[in-house]
């Protein structure tokens, strides 16, 4: 029996293209320094526009300084002794015999989830410095996140207003008629640079090089050696990192760790093919640097306006020996263009190019052909598998043990292991319920889409509109509610404080009812909180079944959820932990029963309350509380969300802001011209979205295998 499991991930092929040239009698050199807050401020922004455009198109990179809540230095204190003590760490030996070590996750499309760092396996005295990293990541990723975002949005405001050759406010019409960035084979697009950016893979990594210097050449110590890392351009549109930092062990410290400055050694060539030496500044937070994307599909596709050609950066890393004790800590995030995207040159989706450079069968002219554009060649790829008694699934190590399979009971079946749906289809590297299992692989398709909701799609035109989503709130309600709040255009949020701290809420949600939730996110919990959170949910019919969905032909109901800690799918949680109200199929509007009610039509969808809190958990009304929600308005199957987002409430202020996440069904419009960063508001318990697990397993560290094949800086 072949074992069909142990591939590396197709998302991997997006690692770098080589460049030949040589680093010796070098100049140094001082990038473009911006501040979050010149990116994110319009007028900020427009006093140093040319500044920034040129230096994207001349050198390929710039760095951000003053980004709130950053927490660098605590990630990077805290990083160095969690890698030297965790079983879970990825070790390779470079080219000029440093040593690498690597943790690492990865931000995924369909809202910016972001995969937890899991806790280490190390002894238990040790535990401390492994749960600060998780304690402190989780902060640094975060803000991280936001400056990414803003450097995506600035860029794409650029690129909107050149290729419409109008001012940023031109009129939404105009803007509309835009030829899409990318678009996927059934005709979804990725409308700009932003939109790209957020469905594509941010796949992150936190690095620590160590070059000692030996007894025998003690004379070299400090002096730089071969090439670490050859000469090469990034295959991902662009990555994210932090400067070099040398720090070294220090166990009286509470990180165990101190730094002791930035490191030397980071090369680039520059648009006039001089070499140079970048010297970073302690007011560096984070570097933006270009990779051949832009070579790619991003300058081709502005070819024909008068956007400046945006310049992938080659660069090189040659490391400088340092004590014994001391190491090279580094942070990098490498965004990659949505994996069901198609190459606007090979007709390809851009997971199956992955798939094409990672394939040891894929002729070597081949691989250069789809991997790089003309002026650069593909590095051969390190490969790595999964341990023994994990598969490679869904971007992670699973446990076979845990999934009831192994390589012999398939074998015995006369079957395949393969990563699997629920639905009996292959994974297709997307996103979705997948698990280890036996199968017919020559037989089984790949994944597809789910079986659409009966009214799918809806009527935008006459029936679903502005006005008619209004008269439908109207329509719905036994009296006025006090407050509201706007969510992205896509819901409203609101409220009214009763007496004996009863909340009178609606959240009503400009779309098909295929399920929708709002609850309290788990403090601490996966998923920025959706793990372990309680929850109430509308669902559109009974005995849900993950492999046919929910049976239509039973009433729709609401009920109180508490969300498996660990796991996401629903099929996971799906019993009530609480039964609350059974709807008529035909009822548009429903009585509140046991203070919950759906109210639902052919185009819109509602859930009311009237309580104290869900499931036994108060609501905090003399202060804040902060809710997450999610919906699915295509299909009866209960295994993603269209739309989600966080909503922060001020019971006593009455305020309350909002932080939407784009999924991959969004319509990929930007009707923003101006990038903005959402922050709850002050009162608002913001600790309770946790963006980093803690979990603890057997597998190997997930996204360390996936980002130990990534050779970078």
């Amino acid at each position: 029996m072949k074992v069909l499991s142990s591939l590396i991930p197709p998302i991997l092929a997006a690692t770098c293209c080589a460049i030949a040239t040589d680093a010796a009698k070098v100049s140094a050199f001082h990038p473009l320094q911006l501040s979050l807050g010149q990116l994110v401020n319009q007028q900020e922004f427009d006093l140093i526009r040319e500044d920034f455009l040129n230096a994207l198109s001349q050198d390929g990179l710039f760095t951000i300084r003053d980004i709130p809540d950053l927490h660098k230095q605590s990630v990077l204190e805290a990083m160095q002794p969690c890698i030297n003590k965790a079983k879970a760490t990825q070790e390779h030996t470079l080219r000029d015999g440093t040593r690498r070590r690597t943790l690492a996750t990865h931000t995924s499309p369909g809202g910016r989830t972001a995969e937890g760092i899991r806790k280490p396996s190390v002894p238990s005295d040790d535990q401390v410095h492994c749960q600060g990293f998780v304690d402190a990541s989780e902060r640094f990723r975060a803000a991280a996140g936001v400056a990414t975002n803003a450097f995506a949005s600035r860029l794409a405001s650029v690129l909107r207003t050149v290729e419409d050759g109008r001012p940023a406010d031109a009129e939404a019409g105009d803007r509309r008629r835009r030829r899409p960035l990318l678009a996927t084979r059934d005709g979804h697009a990725f409308e700009d640079f932003l939109d790209v950016v957020k469905n594509g893979d941010h796949l992150e990594h936190f690095h620590s090089y160590h070059t000692p210097v030996s007894p025998s050449s003690s004379s070299n110590f400090g002096k730089t050696t071969d090439d670490t890392i050859e000469w090469h351009v990034d295959q991902g549109l662009f990555i994210v990192f932090t400067p070099g930092t040398l720090v070294r062990e220090d166990p009286s410290s509470a990180a165990g760790s101190t730094i002791q400055g930035l490191t030397d050694g980071f090369y680039v060539r520059l648009s006039d093919g001089s070499t140079v030496e970048v010297e970073f500044s302690n007011e560096d937070d984070l570097v933006i640097l270009l990779g051949d994307g832009f070579n790619q599909y991003i300058n081709p596709h502005y070819q024909d306006t008068d956007a400046p050609l945006l310049r992938a950066a080659p660069h090189a890393l040659s490391m400088i020996p340092h004590q014994a004790d001391e190491s090279r800590v580094w942070y990098g995030r490498m965004v990659l263009p949505p994996v069901m995207a198609i190459h606007p040159v090979h007709d390809e989706t851009f997971g199956r190019l992955r798939d094409m450079v990672v394939d040891k069968d894929t002729p070597e002219d081949e691989v250069i052909a789809v991997a790089c554009s003309s002026s650069a060649q593909a590095r051969e790829l390190q490969t790595t598998t999964c341990e023994a008694g994990t598969l490679l699934c869904w971007h992670d190590c699973m446990s076979l043990e845990e999934h009831g399979v192994s390589e012999d009971i398939c074998t015995q079946q006369g079957l395949d292991l393969w990563c699997i749906n629920p639905r009996g289809q292959l994974w297709d590297n997307t996103h979705g319920d997948f698990f280890p299992g036996c199968i017919d692989a020559s037989k089984a398709e790949n994944a597809t889409e789910f079986p659409r909701l009966p009214n799918y799609p809806r009527d935008n035109v006459t029936a679903c509109t502005a006005e008619t989503f209004q008269r439908f709130l109207q329509d719905n309600q036994e009296s006025a509610y006090d407050h509201s709040v706007d969510l992205d255009g896509v819901a409203v949020f609101e409220w009214t404080v009763l007496e004996n701290n009863v909340i009178r809420g609606r959240l009503a949600y400009d779309g098909l009812f295929g399920y929708l939730a709002l609850g309290i996110p788990s403090v601490g919990g996966g998923k920025n909180g959706m793990h372990g959170a309680e929850i109430i949910m509308a669902i559109p019919g009974g005995n849900y079944d993950a492999a046919v969905g929910f049976d239509l032909t039973i009433p729709p109901s609401i009920n109180e959820y508490v969300i498996d800690p660990e796991k996401s799918s629903f099929r996971f949680w799906d019993t009530p932990v609480s039964i609350g109200t059974n709807v008529s199929e035909s009822s548009a509007r429903n009585t509140m029963g046991d203070g919950y009610a759906i109210a639902y039509d052919d185009c819109f969808t509602a859930i009311t309350f009237e309580s104290t809190g869900f499931h036994g958990k108060p609501f905090n009304v003399s202060g804040s509380d902060h809710f997450i929600w999610a919906a699915n308005d295509e299909d009866y199957f209960a295994a993603y969300h269209t739309q989600r987002g966080h909503i922060y409430v001020n019971w006593l202020s009455g305020e309350a802001s909002d932080h939407h996440d784009h999924d991959h069904a969004d319509d990929g419009g930007h009707e923003e011209e101006e990038p903005t960063t959402v922050e709850p508001p002050v009162s608002a318990p913001v600790a309770s979205s946790s963006f980093v697990a803690t979990t603890t397993g057997a597998n190997a560290f997930a996204f360390g295998l996936i980002l130990l094949l990534l050779i970078h800086l």
